[in-house]
């Protein structure tokens, strides 16, 4: 089974595991060499070769997948001697700084609502335990029924809404796709606008 390629920062760790082997074990482990190191890199949901008659580099270049297992074996008479380390990798690192930020806002929250509940008077009356919306008296019952005019304007609207959804990645790749790019988003413009056309023509605009 080949090596998966790895960071090439992983090649100190492969190092450092070499040493680490060799001062664990002393005389079991043979002495490791830098180039090549009986250091295997695979995904973490497979396994281990089964032979390691045959030495290979330590890792190819750059390649970023999941996280990584460095599988070290120091070669001892009753058999290998397995050491192993896992490394995260740039991929879930991004998602690490999504945590923290996360985390950070929550906590912050936390402590902002904390700290008001603590320090502002509490003297709830009648008035202030009305509901209220935008500062205004509520008016009437809570159910209401909306006039169908409001559904026709919610669809279009979600016509155009969807139109923009794609102009925004056409926008981004405007320059690969060329002429051809720009007319074929004219026709799919071209397409809406003539329903929106037929629409005002049928009255659908008019409220009536």
């Amino acid at each position: 089974m080949s090596p998966v390629r790895a960071l090439p920062t992983a090649l100190a760790s492969c190092e450092h595991i070499c040493r680490t082997c060799s001062q664990s074990h002393g005389d079991r482990c043979r002495h490791f060499r830098p180039d090549p190191c009986s250091t295997w890199c695979f995904q973490v949901t497979e396994s281990p070769p089964s032979s390691l008659a045959v030495e290979r580099p330590i890792f190819e270049s750059l390649e970023v997948g999941a996280a990584t297992a460095i599988f070290v074996y120091c070669h001892a008479a009753d058999g290998p001697i397995q050491e192993h380390c896992f490394r995260v990798t740039e991929y879930f690192q991004d998602y690490i700084t999504v945590f923290a930020y996360l985390a950070f806002g929550v906590i912050l929250a936390l402590l902002l609502l904390s700290l008001a509940s603590l320090i502002r008077p509490s003297r709830p009356t009648p008035t202030k335990s009305m509901s209220y919306e935008s500062g205004i008296d509520p008016v009437g019952g809570g159910w209401s029924q909306t006039h169908i005019r409001y559904y026709v304007f919610a669809l279009l609207f979600l016509i155009f809404d969807v139109e923009a959804v794609f102009i925004f990645p056409w926008a981004i790749h405007l320059e690969e796709l060329s002429w051809f790019g720009l007319w074929e988003m004219l026709v799919f413009i071209g397409i809406l606008v003539l329903g929106l056309l037929y629409a005002i023509r049928k009255g659908v605009l008019k409220w009536e």
